[in-house]
């Protein structure tokens, strides 16, 4: 396999803040008007690293919704147990994180 794949990493301690600075890098105007999805880690319910956070997820999130993309959606399967519950214990769907 010859493609390749950019790894970011950020040394800040705030979480959001170091999501936001390397969003930074990315041409995020390029979302406008596309189909975009986001593919979350919810094995578990479990604190990170087992499964994503929820602050990450709404910082990623709300990058891409500030650019209009004509479509949006969430994805999410794996092995481990009953996962389409843990999106509700994590509360991804609560309003509150709209």
């Amino acid at each position: 396999m010859t493609d390749k794949a950019d790894v970011f990493i950020t040394g800040e301690k705030n979480r959001i803040v170091g999501i936001q600075s390397v969003l930074g890098v990315f041409e995020l105007p390029l979302f406008s008007g596309t189909s975009v999805t986001f593919k979350a880690n919810f094995n578990n319910a479990d604190p990170f690293p087992a499964s994503s956070r929820i602050d990450t997820l709404d910082t990623l999130c709300n990058a891409v919704l500030e650019q209009h993309p004509s479509r949006v959606a969430l994805v999410e399967r794996s092995g481990i147990g009953i996962t389409q519950d843990v999106p509700e214990i994590e509360r991804v769907f609560d309003p509150s994180h709209e």
